[in-house]
């Protein structure tokens, strides 16, 4: 397809075998702090994450993992329910043995029945096959992760933004009929909010909604970090995706002059894959395995900022910021005070972030 034909075509629509529900996104206000963690290696990806959170008294959070070497690695990408009970499902797990290698990936850490639970899109380097399969050659593919059955090789240090305030829950959807993921409140010391995290549903444009609700909450400027999926993922070089269910990961986002740029990297049914710039107004959200509708951070940052690569809908990206504002809550009305601190580095996927 090319640009103009791009231009022309119309967003994709995709039908789920429930109601729709009248609020289309779900939000809390939070505050995040930017910590670094060490993952031991010798265990899965899932229970060096959880380790290491305990430590720190962290239940909630989004971490970004790159060039972690790894044991053993599974992942899935998007694929038909072959019951057609869903809009969207999974593909047979594949496996990737050692030497494996996950190149980024974004981790939105929640909760589910009380426990923590995760959700993980990333891009990874190996060889690879199905499960009962015949291996295939070395290959860069994304996809799902399966963080309980992968295995660290070694000591990694990630990037971790601990979210303080909110959590990512794991909640029926009678829309999609998946269980996923929706923000709630949590006990918190912290009045200042300088994050909003929040979940988006099917059938509307990533870009306008991020940018609709940061102007909501008069965010004006952000670093946009998150996973998720979209339909027939449209790029604006002029690729697009043919398939209706493909996840994404947000590898750079910025939110500026009231409108939402997004660098990621998608994958579809069957496994074709792009990565690039989307196009704005031409990605609507699909749904995911397990959560079928976009997670995403607000982080607002004033001044000079450099983004680089970061949920069913996801997305991440990394970023460097200067003269970042804070953010208060006070009387139901938005603050910013200014602050300026060096330049710090910092991660995040499927929410949009304000700078701390």
């Amino acid at each position: 397809m090319s640009l103009s034909q791009l231009k022309d075509s119309q967003m994709g629509a995709i039908q789920h075998p429930g109601n729709p529900i009248t609020q289309r996104h779900q939000a809390q206000l939070c505050h995040t702090i930017p910590i670094p963690l060490l993952l031991k290696g010798g265990q899965s990806l899932h229970d060096a994450i959880i380790k290491e959170l305990s430590v720190h008294n962290i239940t909630s959070a989004y971490i970004t993992l790159n060039n972690a070497q790894m044991d053993t690695l599974r992942y899935v990408i998007p694929g038909d329910d072959p019951k057609g009970e869903h809009a969207a499902w999974y593909s047979d797990t594949f496996h990737l043995g050692a030497p494996a290698q996950i190149l980024t990936a974004g981790i939105h850490v929640g909760r589910r029945e009380g426990k923590p639970f995760m959700h993980c899109h990333g891009t990874w380097s190996g060889v690879s096959g199905k499960d009962k399969g015949k291996e295939e050659r070395d290959q860069v593919v994304a996809g799902h992760l399966l963080a309980p059955e992968s295995y660290l090789a070694e000591d990694i240090q990630v990037d971790c933004i601990a979210i303080e305030g909110a959590c990512l829950d794991v909640h029926y959807d009678e829309e999609t009929r998946f269980p996923l993921f929706s923000p709630s409140t949590t006990l918190s010391n912290i009045n200042k909010k300088n994050a909003l995290l929040l979940t988006l549903r099917p059938n509307q444009d990533l870009q306008t909604a991020l940018a609709s609700i940061a102007n909501d909450y008069r965010v004006e400027t952000a670093q946009i970090l998150g996973i998720g999926s979209l339909i027939k993922t449209c790029f604006n070089d002029g690729k697009q995706l043919l398939t209706h269910a493909n996840e994404i990961l947000i590898l750079n986002g910025e939110l500026k002059d009231h409108q939402a740029t997004i660098q990621a990297v998608s994958v579809g049914i069957g496994g074709e894959q792009h990565q690039g710039q989307l196009a704005p107004g031409k990605n609507a959200i699909c749904v995911k395995v397990r959560q079928p509708y976009g997670i995403y951070t607000i982080r607002a940052v004033h001044g000079n900022a450099l983004f680089r690569p970061w949920p069913p809908s996801c997305f991440s990206p990394v970023g460097l910021g200067w003269g970042r504002r804070e953010t208060d809550l006070r009387n139901g009305q938005l603050h910013y005070p200014w602050r300026r601190d060096d330049p710090q580095r910092h991660g995040g996927l499927g929410s949009l972030r304000r700078a701390q």
